[in-house]
């Protein structure tokens, strides 16, 4: 009977072993449902980061396009008062043309009548000496 007791029994050192081996189940678990849970923390993070650049892309994308419509309206704004000036300055320089007998060369209206007819005395003149057709 002494003998089968003996086959019975466990060693201390067996028994150590079978408390270590069930701790690290234990902690093993442990280990498996926190890495589940960190994993599902970070999917949630992951997600909330995408949609969050996704607004922020669509925001700046807004903005820029505010932007380059002000740009643009304020082109065509300066391209409008361009011409604008370019027209007026086109009808004074035209305005200006009237005037350039009297004012570049100093001749006047009244001369000008005198001159005419001189022209035509000595035109008459060399049509008579065969000078001119």
């Amino acid at each position: 009977m002494a003998e089968e007791i003996d086959d019975d029994l466990v060693t201390p050192s067996e028994t150590l072993e079978r408390v270590l081996a069930s701790n690290d189940k234990v902690q093993f678990d442990n280990l498996i449902s926190s890495t589940k849970n960190t994993m599902t923390y970070a999917e949630l993070a992951l997600s909330q980061a995408v949609t969050f650049q996704q607004k922020a892309n669509d925001l700046y994308l807004q903005q820029m396009d505010a932007r380059e419509k002000q740009r643009i309206e304020h082109s065509d704004s300066l391209e409008k008062q361009r011409t604008e000036h370019n027209n007026i300055t086109r009808e004074h320089s035209l305005e200006n043309n009237r005037y350039s007998l009297d004012r570049l060369y100093g001749l006047y209206p009244e001369e000008s009548v005198g001159t005419t007819s001189a022209m035509r005395m000595i035109l008459e003149i060399l049509r008579k000496e065969g000078l001119v057709k």
